[in-house]
């Protein structure tokens, strides 16, 4: 692995461990946390998974996202409320810094938020 894919990993690990929502008890805490990340990222990495930038800035128009959700036979009640929430999320990632957004995704594809 190159060193510039590791200084990415290393970089993003710090980042997401930043933003972890429950506060570092002690030293040993943040570096478990550092290195858990670290070998999450580093899987992905294996896998091929880094290549995938959820949360990009590139965007899916509504109306597309809208037509696959159609193609599932929702109801006219389900796809409103999809594009509704569709919305509100597009909104949400809007106002997300960077590394916020970063580690946002982060938390959504690890599922970080479980207790």
């Amino acid at each position: 692995m190159s060193e510039t894919v590791l200084a990415e990993v290393v970089d993003d690990s710090i980042g997401i461990v930043v933003m972890m929502r429950r506060p570092i008890r002690s030293e040993a805490h943040l570096m478990g946390a550092f290195w858990t990340t670290t070998r999450i990222l580093l899987r992905q990495h294996r896998e091929g998974r880094h290549q995938l930038r959820v949360g990009s800035r590139s965007r899916v128009g509504l109306e597309t996202v809208a037509g696959w959700i159609a193609r599932d036979n929702l109801g006219p009640e389900e796809v409103l409320a999809a594009k509704d929430q569709l919305a509100r999320a597009a909104d949400f990632v809007a106002e997300l810094s960077d590394v916020e957004r970063d580690a946002v995704v982060m938390m959504a594809v690890e599922d970080l938020t479980a207790p």
